[in-house]
């Protein structure tokens, strides 16, 4: 019988479950409009693509609801630490707008953190939690940002990303930040933070 990557019963989601599960496991349906090459003669319509996961091809889902700061001025969801957050159309990577961070410059780690909801990991199967974020800054200085994954409360730090200097534009990937962590097996809320790795009082986003 079918199930999830959590190995959880999945019979009520799939369609069509069928024995032959090596070719009709998670059956989806994909609209197909391509005029064969040569009629009556078989070929290849549409190749399925996978990314590789912790030993297998597991589907990830995007947690965040204001991903790229859309909605609100302030954006909806993230909560300002040692600094002050603002919306900008100035300086944004994808949509339309980013988050603008003025950081104190009191300490290392402001900037500003996003709650996720609760999450658990299954207990034959692990899950992770993996999360990532571009910085930079108009400035272009040399000051470093990174992600964080913390507890609920922002006391434990999990797994710190990568830091990131600030430069002036996008450039791929050398501006993005990443942390991963295997969830425990009881459902909890994470914070995910995104600050500054140094003291510093350059703004950026």
């Amino acid at each position: 019988m079918p199930s999830d990557q959590n190995a959880i019963d999945a019979i009520n989601w799939e369609l069509d479950s069928s024995t032959k599960s090596s070719v009709h496991l998670y059956t989806k349906y994909v609209p197909v409009d391509v005029t064969l090459t040569t009629a009556g003669t078989a070929q290849n319509i549409i190749t399925i693509g996978t990314t590789a996961g912790a030993g297998d091809a597991n589907p990830t889902v995007n947690l965040a609801t204001n991903p790229s700061f859309e909605t609100a001025n302030p954006p909806t969801g993230y909560t300002a630490t040692g600094s002050a957050i603002a919306q900008s159309a100035v300086q944004f990577r994808t949509g339309l707008n980013s988050i603008q961070v003025t950081p104190n410059n009191a300490a290392a780690g402001e900037g500003f953190y996003w709650t996720t909801p609760s999450q658990a990991s299954s207990l034959d199967k692990p899950r992770f939690i993996t999360v990532s974020a571009y910085f930079r800054s108009a400035a272009g200085s040399a000051n470093t940002c990174r992600i964080e994954i913390r507890s609920a409360d922002g006391v434990t730090t999990h797994a710190t990303g990568n830091a990131v200097a600030l430069a002036a534009n996008w450039t791929d990937p050398a501006q993005r930040s990443v942390a991963r962590f295997q969830l425990t097996g009881t459902g909890v809320a994470y914070r995910i933070y995104f600050v500054t790795a140094t003291q510093f009082a350059t703004v950026f986003s």
